[in-house]
Formats: C-alpha cells, sequence, structure tokens
C-alpha cells in the first residue's frame, strides 16, 4: 500500500492548521482494516520505521496517548506538563516495533491536540498577559547588570549540557540588548549549527528552520 505521508512525525505541516490526531487515528484503522503486507511512504526513513508491525502497536498507542492529553487539557494543565509527563502507553510493553515511531510522533500529537483543543487563555499567566521576547530581554539585562560574560558563560554552560533551545533563547536575547557582539554571534551560531545536526535525519522542519536561521544552504541533488 502506498500510503505517502500519512505518519510523519508531525501532524501535517507545522507552519499551517492542517491535520488532526482523530483523522490520523481513522486513518490508521482504516489501513489495519485492508492488512497490506508491506507500507510503501513518501520518504525512505519513513518506510524503514513506520512498518506494518509499527502500525499494528502504533495506533493503541497513540489512542491511549490521546486520551491522556485531552484527560490533561480537562484538568487544566499545561502543555509543559503534557511534554514533561513524557507518556509511554502499556501496549508498547509488547509491540517493540511500535516504540521508536511512536517516539518520533508524541510530543507533536501532544501539541497539537492541545492547540485544537484548548483556548487561546492557556493554564498559564504567559497567555492571561503576554510578555514579548523584547520585554524579557529587558529583564534579563537588568538581571545580568549588562555584563555579556554572564550572557556568555551561561549560553557555554547550556551548550555543555546539551540544552541547545534554551542556549539559542538565550542567545537571542542577549544579542537583542548587545546586537554588536561577536562573541555571543558565535555562541548562536554554535548552537544552530548543533541543532541542524540533532534534526537533520527526523526532524526535517526544523532542520529548514534551523538551517535558515544559520544561514546554511543545501545544494541541490544532481544526477
Amino acid at each position: 500500500m502506498f500510503v505517502g505521508d500519512i505518519v510523519m512525525s508531525y501532524l501535517g505541516a507545522p507552519f499551517i492548521a492542517e491535520g488532526s490526531a482523530e483523522g490520523l487515528l481513522d486513518t490508521l484503522k482504516l489501513i489495519e482494516d485492508l492488512e497490506p503486507a508491506l507500507l510503501v511512504h513518501g520518504h525512505p526513513p519513513l518506510t524503514a520505521n513506520f512498518t506494518v508491525a509499527a502500525l499494528a502497536g502504533l495506533r493503541p498507542a497513540l489512542e491511549d496517548l490521546y486520551l491522556v492529553i485531552r484527560g490533561d487539557i480537562a484538568a487544566g494543565r499545561t502543555v509543559f506538563d503534557m511534554l514533561g509527563r513524557n507518556h509511554l502507553p502499556d501496549v508498547l510493553r509488547t509491540c517493540p516495533d511500535a516504540v521508536l515511531p511512536y517516539l518520533l510522533m508524541r510530543d507533536n500529537i501532544i501539541r497539537r491536540v492541545q492547540r485544537q483543543h484548548a483556548s487561546y487563555w492557556q493554564p498559564d499567566v504567559d497567555s492571561v498577559d503576554p510578555v514579548s521576547p523584547t520585554e524579557w530581554a529587558a529583564v534579563l539585562e537588568l538581571l545580568t547588570k549588562g555584563k555579556l560574560d554572564v550572557y556568555t558563560d551561561t549560553i557555554q554552560d547550556l551548550l555543555d549540557r546539551d540544552d541547545l533551545p534554551l542556549a539559542l533563547k538565550l542567545a537571542d536575547a542577549a544579542l537583542t540588548n548587545h546586537p554588536g557582539s561577536p562573541a555571543i554571534g558565535e555562541l548562536r551560531q554554535q548552537t544552530l549549527l548543533r541543532l541542524v545536526e540533532r534534526h537533520q535525519l527526523q526532524g526535517p522542519f526544523k532542520f529548514v528552520v534551523y538551517s535558515e536561521l544559520a544561514g546554511l544552504t543545501v545544494p541541490a541533488i544532481t544526477d
């Protein structure tokens, strides 16, 4: 069965509001009912990871996750609470082929379902009274007393811990306050290159975003 990109790690492209967990689960059930011997996806990594054996365990695992997400939304939990839970359905114990596909999809499923089913006022103060990145950068400038070494030492520490998204966020804030700093600019570029490397195989959209921010050009593949 040729299934295109139905089970990419994202529910549709993340740049536009398309795709739903409900639609994905219905499609997985349809594939299961048709009993194909082989699944051919739109990209070789998908064909390698999202096999017939994997989908047999993936659908019940995602159904379990979906119910957990909806319960968390009803309980007023934040998306960070949901992501931090690192939920692993029990069905994965008996379906090892589904473990990697589930992990590739889990965080994106959580974020999409939470975004689609929660209000624009989230269960946190930030959504009630939003603080802009520029305003937050001004707070950090007060906290650091404008000392560049405080920024650079902290960014480097985050890099050493492999906390790359946090390192990038702090570097961007630091450059808001000190746009001409070559030291902060270099640390930011190091962070972006490591993010590109991290996502080059399993996170195509993140790979695209971080490559663009890093000013990288991927050459065309020619025969």
